[in-house]
């Protein structure tokens, strides 16, 4: 048996249409359960049949890659998969996505251009990032190394399975990335709970007012991400969008108003750290 370059042609397609669909729907996580709320994440799953592993591995890659990467990737013709994609959004050891600023992709993808070969492959991305790829037989660097109940075991005695952890980081390339990744989704879990002021203070009214403002900006957020292209809206369409920005602005004046927020500047210490969305050029 043997393929054609019309095989390859076709299968980079249908993965990069997989690379698209993995974001939206991590677009759609962090719009229904941002970081933090992992109860609501994990019903989610259930309801979908979805991993919750694989949840917090799609929203947090959603979360790591901007609108603007994603035009780049899609407009560049060169296939870059999702798990491409996936490695540069992964945490290091300082927190920071392993590719901040994207420049390490960028520069791959002009260089794919190029030399002619339209791919950006995973194991060149991951030396070029400084990390040595898993080979054949070993446990690749990955949070899906530890599923939902192993995590859980290890919160709840750490003692417990501490050997066979360590065990693991010893034998196998990339698992000591991969715990590191889980620990950091956690500190940021309870760190994001911890600063979530709808669980310091307030009495339930203002608690629910508060709680479901903060879903409608992550709503907004996976919105934008959803759309990172210019959008050609024909004049009835655009009279709908309108009406329904004016909508929006309504309701901003409203919220500041009921609640007598006024010029109310946001704290440094509570400001979110998310990727700025450039707007749309028209």
């Amino acid at each position: 048996m043997s393929y054609t370059v019309r095989d390859v042609r076709e299968v980079r397609t249908l993965m990069n249409v997989g690379r698209d669909n993995r974001l939206a729907i991590g677009d759609r996580l962090l719009a229904i359960a941002p970081p933090g709320n992992d109860a609501c994440l994990s019903d989610f799953c259930n309801e979908v049949d979805l991993s919750i592993q694989t949840a917090r591995d799609y929203r947090h890659t959603a979360l790591a890659c901007p609108p603007e990467i994603r035009r780049l990737i899609a407009d560049s013709g060169v296939h870059v998969s999702y798990s491409v994609v996936r490695e540069g959004a992964r945490a290091g050891v300082s927190g920071a996505p392993r590719d901040a600023g994207w420049s390490v992709l960028q520069a791959l993808i002009e260089e794919a251009q190029n030399d002619g070969t339209g791919c950006v492959l995973r194991a060149r991305y991951m030396k070029e990032l400084g990390i040595t790829p898993p080979q054949q037989g070993q446990l690749p660097g990955s949070a899906d190394l530890l599923d939902e109940a192993t995590l859980e075991a290890i919160r709840q005695d750490p003692e417990l399975l501490l050997p066979l952890v360590q065990d693991a980081i010893r034998n196998h390339e990339g698992a000591a990335d991969a715990v590191r990744q889980a620990v950091e989704e956690d500190r940021r879990a309870r760190a994001s709970r911890r600063n979530d002021p709808t669980v310091r203070t307030g009495n339930d009214t203002s608690l629910r007012f508060v709680r479901d403002l903060l879903n409608l900006r992550d709503q907004g957020t996976g919105f934008m991400n959803r759309y990172p292209h210019s959008i050609s809206l024909p004049d009835d369409q655009k009279d709908l969008a309108a009406a329904a920005c004016e909508g929006l602005s309504v309701l901003l004046t409203w919220v500041r108003e009921k609640a007598s927020l006024g010029d109310q500047a946001v704290p440094r210490q509570t400001k979110r750290r998310t990727t700025r969305v450039p707007a749309a050029t028209r």
